[in-house]
């Protein structure tokens, strides 16, 4: 199991992973990428620059 506990490098609060899917992580065909992680985190904070897409949790 995947699991990453750091905080959000932008604002410092708690990070949620949620699954990623083909499409985010995928090529045209649907094939995962070679070094995609398994999940995608998003930050809980909902004034955080990162969930505007600007940036990265």
């Amino acid at each position: 199991m995947y699991a990453d506990n750091r905080p959000c490098q932008v604002c410092g609060a708690e990070v949620e992973l949620r699954a990623r899917t083909a499409d985010d992580i995928g090529d045209t065909e649907g094939a995962a990428a070679p070094d995609a992680t398994v999940d995608e985190r998003v930050c809980t904070h909902a004034d955080c620059p990162t969930r505007r897409g600007e940036g990265q949790p």
